[in-house]
C-alpha cells in the first residue's frame, strides 16, 4: 500500500514511541531489579556491621577474660612455685650443713686415712719381706722345702673330697705321714711318705711323694741361665731313681700301683715337660710327675671313683634289703594264711558252741522256762536270743 507522508511520519512517530515505551519499561523493570539487589547488599553490609559491632564487644570480653585469667595463672604459678621451691629450698640448706659437716670431719677422716695407709704400707713392707726369707730360707734350707711341699699336698688333697684315715677309720681314703715298715729291708728305719692314696678296690693304692730341687729353679728364674735349669732337670732324674726304688713293699700294702712325683710349684712343673727324656725316663719306672692342677685331676678321678663304688654298694645293699624284705613278707603271708585257717575253726567252734544255747531245746530256752517258775532278775535276755521252735 502507498503511505502519504503524514502518515508516514505518524507511523514513525508511533513506532518510536512505541520503542521508548519499551525501552523505558525495561528500564524500570531493570531499575527495580538493580534497587532490590542494592537492598539486600544494604542489609548485609548492615549486619556485617551489627557482626563487627558484636565481635568488638567479644574482643573486649575476651581481653578482659584472658587479662583475669592471667592475672589468676600468675597466682597460682606463683603459689606453686612457692610449693614446689620451699622442700628444695630446705633440702638446700640441708645439704649445706651436710657440705660443711663434712668440711669439719674430712680433716679427721684424712688424718686417720693416712694412718690407715701408712699402717698398710708398713704391714706391705713386712710381707714383702717375709716373702723375701721364706724364699731365701726355700733356698738354704731342703727340710723348709720339703715342709712347703707337705702343705700344699695335705691342701690339695683337703679340696679333693677325699677323707683322711685319721679323720674316719672307715670311709677314709687316703692317708699322710704314716710309718711304714719295708718288708724286704726290715732292718732299715721305717719308710714315711707323704701320702697314701686308697683305690676303691681292696688292696690298691698310690704313692705321692713330693719333691724338687726347687733351690736350681728359682736361680734360673733369677738368673736366666740354663746351667741352672739343667741342674733342676739333673736333681729331678735323681729323684726319680730314688723314688724308684722306695714303697714297693711297704708291711701292709701291696707294690703301689704307681708313684707320683709331685712338684708344688706349678710353674717349675710346666718347665719339666721341656725335658720330654725326663717324662719318658719317669713313665718308664712307673713314675707319674704331678703339679698342683695336675694332682687335683688325679685325686677327682679317684674321688669319682669312690662315689661310684658307694653307688655300687648301696645298689647291692637295696637289693639285699630288699630280698629280705620280700621273703619276710612272704613269711608273713603264709602266716597270715595260718591266722585265717585259725580264725575260721575258732568261727566254727564258736557257732558249734552257741547252737547249743540256741533253739527250743537250748540253754536260752530253759533259762527262760525256768525263770517262768517265779524268778524275777534285774536283766533280762535279748528277745533275738529267744527262739522257740
Amino acid at each position: 500500500r502507498n503511505f502519504n507522508v503524514k502518515e508516514y511520519v505518524l507511523y514513525s512517530l508511533l513506532s518510536f514511541f512505541a520503542g521508548v515505551a519499551v525501552t523505558y519499561i525495561f528500564a524500570i523493570i531493570k531499575i527495580n531489579s538493580t534497587k532490590k539487589i542494592l537492598n539486600k547488599k544494604t542489609l548485609e553490609l548492615v549486619r556485617l556491621q551489627t557482626q563487627l559491632e558484636q565481635i568488638g564487644n567479644l574482643s573486649s570480653i575476651f581481653k578482659q577474660i584472658a587479662l583475669e585469667t592471667l592475672d589468676q595463672t600468675n597466682e597460682k604459678i606463683l603459689e606453686k612455685n612457692q610449693t614446689l621451691l620451699s622442700p628444695l629450698k630446705d633440702e638446700i640448706k640441708e645439704f649445706k650443713e651436710k657440705v660443711e659437716l663434712l668440711n669439719t670431719t674430712g680433716i679427721e677422716n684424712s688424718s686417720a686415712l693416712k694412718e690407715k695407709i701408712d699402717t698398710l704400707r708398713k704391714d706391705s713392707l713386712e710381707l714383702r719381706n717375709q716373702a723375701q726369707a721364706l724364699t731365701e730360707s726355700l733356698k738354704i734350707n731342703s727340710k723348709n722345702r720339703g715342709i712347703l711341699g707337705e702343705i700344699m699336698l695335705e691342701q690339695i688333697l683337703v679340696t679333693s673330697g677325699l677323707v683322711n684315715q685319721k679323720d674316719d677309720p672307715i670311709l677314709g681314703n687316703y692317708v699322710t705321714q704314716k710309718s711304714f715298715k719295708d718288708i724286704q729291708n726290715p732292718q732299715e728305719r721305717a719308710l714315711i711318705p707323704d701320702a697314701v692314696i686308697f683305690y676303691p678296690e681292696a688292696k690298691k693304692h698310690i704313692v705321692i711323694d713330693s719333691k724338687c730341687p726347687l733351690n736350681y729353679f728359682q736361680e734360673f728364674i733369677q738368673s736366666g741361665e740354663n746351667d741352672f735349669l739343667n741342674k733342676f732337670y739333673g736333681g729331678l732324674a735323681s729323684m726319680i731313681d730314688e723314688l724308684s726304688g722306695k714303697y714297693n713293699s711297704l708291711e701292709g700294702l701291696s707294690t703301689p700301683d704307681f708313684k707320683i712325683l709331685f712338684i708344688p710349684l706349678e710353674t717349675a712343673y710346666l718347665y719339666t715337660f721341656e725335658n720330654q727324656e725326663l717324662v719318658i725316663e719317669a713313665n718308664k719306672k712307673n713314675i707319674v710327675i704331678a703339679g698342683p692342677s695336675t694332682l687335683v685331676a688325679i685325686l677327682k678321678i679317684i674321688k669319682e671313683c669312690w662315689d661310684t663304688k658307694k653307688i655300687t654298694d648301696n645298689l647291692q645293699n637295696m637289693q639285699t634289703l630288699g630280698n629280705s624284705i620280700y621273703e619276710s613278707f612272704c613269711v608273713f603271708l603264709k602266716k597270715l594264711e595260718n591266722v585265717e585257717t585259725k580264725f575260721i575253726s575258732l568261727q566254727n567252734a564258736f557257732q558249734d558252741a552257741f547252737a547249743t544255747i540256741k533253739g527250743s531245746r537250748g540253754l536260752i530256752t530253759k533259762f527262760e522256762k525256768f525263770k517262768n517258775m517265779g524268778l524275777n532278775p534285774n536283766k533280762q535276755i535279748d528277745e533275738k536270743y529267744k527262739i522257740f521252735e
